[in-house]
């Protein structure tokens, strides 16, 4: 379990961190290019990490598990990363924040209607998760971007159900990783060329952008190597490790990171309603990371104890 906070506390600066300096990139030269020029450094990233496990590993997959690592791929790094991309150039970093976090709710619901059990205290968090939300999104205007954070929460809670049900036997985690890395890239690159056939753009102004302006390197460099590359390790590590339940909690610690840049250096507002309303996940967060595991320890302790 300790090795588990531990990661999912790493997770939650990392991704708390990457919406506001995603924005930052996305809103000069657009969500297509950046997301294709951050899945491009990812890639060369996890291959770099990666190589020595390809090498010995490779042989040991076959065309099934191309299959499955191919299916994977695409709800967790294709879909959710492109549309929480497209969103922030339509919304504020604290409006996706928020109903992004609907997911860890949805993830639960799912978890309960597949197992056809219910913890009482996963109901808990569910309805604390759920008031959150409620709470931090009532001042907001839900439009378009709104409107595909709630579609990408769906399906980045289907994403981590399936992750936790595909497994790989006598493969390391960097080498599954990193061909869902090339099948990502392969797909963001197809989608990225038929926006570009279909729209007027000028590619050498994006080029210049980027080389010429600092933000959108960082941004792209950051995202690339640690917001992508790492954080998606980080990610199928804990899914192994635990479930795709805590997993998706423990992504609840990131919001106050997003909401603390988006306030010091975007010039967003808190008030009364995101405070009561983070508080209240961040609560959804700690009976699922701290207190469901320890009163299940409990209860397991208990038992042996009788017998």
């Amino acid at each position: 379990m300790g090795k588990s906070m531990l990661i999912a506390i790493a997770m939650g600066i990392i991704w708390g961190s990457s919406f506001p300096i995603s924005q930052m990139g996305i809103l000069q030269i657009g969500a297509f290019p950046f997301r294709l020029s951050t899945i491009f450094v990812s890639t060369l990233v996890i291959t770099a990490f990666a190589l020595p496990y390809l090498k010995k590993h490779i042989n040991k997959i076959d065309r099934s598990d191309y299959l499955k690592l191919f299916i994977l791929c695409i709800p967790n790094i294709f879909i959710v990363p492109l549309i929480n991309n497209i969103a922030l150039g339509l919304t504020t970093v604290s409006s996706a924040t928020f109903i992004i976090y609907m997911m860890p709710c949805i993830t639960s619901l799912f978890t309960m209607y597949f197992t056809k059990k219910v913890h009482f205290l996963t109901v808990f968090a569910i309805i604390f998760c759920g008031l959150g939300v409620l709470l931090l999104s009532k001042s907001n205007e839900f439009q378009l971007g709104e409107y595909l954070m709630f579609a990408n929460a769906v399906i980045w809670a289907l994403g981590a159900i399936l992750s936790q049900r595909i497994s790989f036997d006598g493969v390391h985690m960097s080498v599954t990783v990193t061909i869902q890395m090339i099948f990502t890239l392969m797909l963001t690159m197809s989608l990225t060329l038929i926006w570009y056939l279909n729209n007027s753009i000028d590619i050498g102004s994006i080029a210049k952008t980027i080389v010429s302006t600092p933000s959108v390197l960082l941004s792209i460099f950051y995202i690339g190597s640690i917001g992508s590359a790492l954080v998606y390790y980080l990610w199928f590590t804990l899914i192994r490790l635990e479930s795709a339940e805590f997993t998706t909690y423990s992504t609840l610690l990131s919001p106050v990171i997003s909401i603390f840049i988006a306030v010091m250096y975007l010039g967003e507002e808190l008030n009364q309603i995101t405070i009561i309303g983070g508080g209240l996940i961040l609560a959804s967060s700690l009976i699922v990371i701290v207190i469901q595991p320890l009163y299940t320890q409990y209860k397991k302790n208990g038992i042996k104890a009788t017998e």
